[in-house]
């Protein structure tokens, strides 16, 4: 298969045929990422735990004593690793979803490049496409958890404020609060969600490579 690379879109000038659907099917990869920042994270989840149990215990402590035996005031470093984690999880939201999105758009581009304008990216518009094409995003296997990950995504890029419109509806976000959302709820959803992003993408190439390779 004849590649032709041009710029920073690696799928620009690929063949319509199933070599390319492997291609591109095999492009979205969430995991790789995943795998260089779950080790923090959850090292942050479980000092947030430790410290909110050694509170539990004792309200009034202030300090603690770290493995190397320095003292460390609890509120500072417990502030500090909610910050880590809450940062580190909408990375991996917006990253995620990003990969989902330009993958589905190379997908049409590729596919079906007399519809590939700027305006059928949208999400409704997408939907719309599809349902002409007889497929039903909605009834495909991970379409609620993809859809939320898009929610929570906007939710990041555009304000805090649109956590609480938006996402109240989300499980892991529903108890929003005036001092906003919190790692540990973004870590939560994340986790719950990602798995469901391959699948469905690997759902619509199914229905993509029999519509046109047949």
């Amino acid at each position: 298969m004849e590649k032709k690379y041009f710029g920073r879109n690696r799928f620009i000038g690929l063949p319509i045929n199933k070599e390319s659907m492997s291609y591109i099917r095999s492009s979205l990869d969430v995991y790789t990422f995943d795998s260089y920042v779950v080790g923090s994270n959850d090292e942050a989840q479980y000092m947030i735990d430790l410290f909110h149990e050694s509170l539990k215990d004792n309200p009034k402590k202030e300090w603690y004593s770290n493995q190397e035996g320095v003292y460390l005031p609890i509120e500072a470093e417990l502030n500090s690793l909610k910050k880590q984690l809450l940062i580190v999880s909408e990375i991996q939201i917006m990253f995620t979803y990003k990969q989902f999105e330009s993958c589905l758009k190379n997908l049409i581009k590729t596919f079906y490049p007399a519809k590939a304008s700027g305006n059928i990216y949208k999400w409704r518009n997408l939907l719309e496409f599809f349902k002409d094409k007889e497929l039903d995003l909605k009834k495909l296997c991970g379409y609620n958890d993809v859809n939320e990950l898009r929610v929570v995504n906007n939710a990041i890029k555009h304000n805090l404020e649109a956590y609480g419109r938006s996402t109240k509806l989300i499980p892991e976000l529903s108890k929003y609060s005036q001092e906003g959302v919190t790692g540990v709820q973004l870590a939560n959803f994340y986790r719950r969600v990602k798995f469901a992003v391959p699948i469905f993408y690997s759902l619509i190439c199914d229905f993509v490579e029999e519509d046109v390779l047949g």
